[in-house]
């Protein structure tokens, strides 16, 4: 493989979650959200990012996955998951956003902060 073989000429080994190798050759990735045309007419529908490297070329897929009526009512607010996608379909990781407030009194919401945790896959065998 080119980027094992490029690796090995360095002297270096990868050690992180499979799905993440290629991210050890990078210095930059560009998100870029893909728009819908409902968007125009304020319907929100779900967030699509295509994550590609400096030359243009795909390296991850992200969609958020989030229902329509939190998308709707509760803006940039909503909670929501975004799995992150490579090239052969295996996610590789997991964005989680829980729904977040920003009034001082609200009891309603989950966190009154604006928090993004990650989930890595892999194991250790």
């Amino acid at each position: 493989m080119e980027l094992e073989s490029h690796h090995a000429q360095r002297g270096f080994q990868y050690t992180g979650p499979p799905g993440l190798e290629y991210l050890s050759e990078l210095d930059q990735l560009l998100v870029q959200q893909q728009k819908e045309i409902l968007e125009i007419t304020c319907w929100e529908s779900p967030n699509k990012y295509k994550i590609v490297n400096t030359m243009g070329q795909l390296v991850y897929f992200a969609t958020e996955d989030s229902d329509l009526c939190t998308r709707q009512c509760c803006g940039n607010l909503r909670g929501f998951n975004m799995p992150v996608i490579d090239t052969v379909g295996q996610e590789v990781m997991l964005f989680e956003r829980p729904f977040s407030c920003t009034s001082a009194g609200c009891y309603c919401c989950y966190s009154c902060l604006q928090v993004v945790f990650l989930k890595l896959f892999f194991s250790l065998a």
